[in-house]
């Protein structure tokens, strides 16, 4: 009998073919992992061609049950587009379902004030959640801050241990898991 995994290393070897054709195989028997997995191989286009409504679709019918990256995934399509007020809206939800990297991308979101009035305090505050939270890729935001002035002197001081271990913190994660949620 097939499992998730199965479709995970269909995916990770490049198989992308049959991770789409086991995706739907499981998705119909309401794997929740394969339903969301569905959403993001439509998002990208990969073992089927890409189709935005689809994603949503499948994402959607995950978010219902409570999936909180099947959200994220709404979101990247929305911030893909431009519509910063939808992905806010996703990215929100994401966060509120626990799902850590939202917290680094809705830091992204007031540091650029994309959707929202630009704010930096705000966005140190959602970076520095991510990280506590174990998102290196959200440690690295906040040592760039850190290092650009944010704080002043002490703040650029602080960045440069910081940078180093969150380089080699990135690195050996990555070795291990390059998909990670604390690399997202």
């Amino acid at each position: 009998m097939s499992t998730f995994k199965d479709i995970e290393d269909y995916y990770f070897s490049g198989d992308y073919g049959n991770a789409y054709k086991l995706s739907c195989l499981l998705a119909e028997g309401d794997d929740l992992k394969a339903i969301r997995f569905l959403g993001w191989l439509y998002a990208r286009g990969e073992g089927c061609e890409k189709d935005k409504n689809k994603a949503i679709t499948f994402f959607d019918r995950a978010a219902k049950r409570g999936d909180a990256e099947a959200l994220f995934g709404i979101a990247t399509i929305y911030y893909e587009e431009k519509d910063y007020g939808k992905a806010i809206f996703y990215l929100e939800g994401a966060k509120e379902n626990g799902f850590t990297p939202a917290w680094k991308w809705l830091g992204i979101m007031y540091h650029l004030g994309l959707g929202v009035d630009k704010d930096i305090d705000k966005a140190f505050e959602l970076y520095s959640e991510a990280a506590k939270r174990g998102n290196v890729a959200a440690s690295i935001h906040l040592t760039a801050m850190l290092r650009h002035g944010y704080r002043g002197l002490w703040g650029r001081v602080m960045s440069i241990p910081m940078f180093i271990r969150y380089f080699i913190t990135t690195f050996i994660i990555a070795s291990k898991d390059k998909n990670s949620q604390r690399l997202m």
